[in-house]
Parts: structure tokens; sequence; C-alpha cells
């Protein structure tokens, strides 16, 4: 029987390799904050560049497997030990996770604040870019 830190490692190495595919061959340095409950996620997605840091717009079928990941991550952990939001950075082939606890969170914050704080530390202070609304 497999141990049940092995998988939830191996999940979220998993993660790492399919949010670095969606960043793109050029690009290694990667941040996903997720936000995460019983059957829903919010999912943000950031690319360093040269000039700035790139929201990344996953498809729907890309939103759909990192969803699928996530919840297979939340889920494996005990009940009283499920996170409420979780950083993973890649950096190349190197990644780190840290979750945080309800507890730990400042609840005068919000999860905007806490994302773009955690942007800001992983990537500096350059410019944020979001790809402008399609209206298709």
């Amino acid at each position: 029987m497999e141990d049940s830190t092995s998988k939830i490692g191996d999940l979220y190495a998993e993660l790492a390799h399919e949010i670095a595919r969606m960043a793109g061959q050029d690009n290694e340095q990667v941040l996903l904050y997720v936000e995460a409950g019983d059957m829903w996620t919010g999912i943000s997605l950031y690319k360093n560049e040269s000039e700035r840091v790139s929201y990344i717009d996953e498809s729907v079928e890309d939103s759909n497997l990192l969803s699928d990941i996530i919840f297979d991550i939340w889920y494996a952990e005990a009940p009283d030990k499920r996170w409420k939001e979780m950083q993973l950075d890649v950096d190349g082939k190197k990644f780190e996770a840290r979750q945080f606890y309800a507890d730990q969170l400042n609840k005068r914050e919000s999860y905007d604040d806490r994302r773009e704080r955690a942007v800001r530390e992983r990537f500096g202070d350059k410019p944020i870019y979001y790809s402008p609304l399609s209206m298709d």
C-alpha cells in the first residue's frame, strides 16, 4: 500500500510539471496560488518574464486538469489537516509547496491580498500583467 506522504508528494510533482508546461518551455519560474474547499477551488497562475509577471489564463481543459490534481492533493489529507490556501513555486525542475491553514490566515485580508503578496515575495516589484478579458 502506498504511503500517504509519498502519494501527496507525487501529486505535487505532477502539479508542478503541469504548471511548468502551461507556462511554456522558456519559463522556469512559475507561481501557483490556490484557495480550496470542499468541492471548489480558485486557481491563480503567474510566470516570471524579464520586465513583468504575467497571469496565465489557462484553457478550460488545463483548468480542469489543475483542479483535479489539487482536489486529489486536498482530499488525500486527513479532514483536520486540509489547508485553506496553498502556494506552489516552480523553478526549473525544482518546486516547493507551502500550505496555509485557516487559523494562520489574517481574517482582515482577502484572498486577493494574500495572492498578490505571494507574487511580490516571489518575483519582486515587477508590474503584474493580466491579459484583457475576451468578449467572445
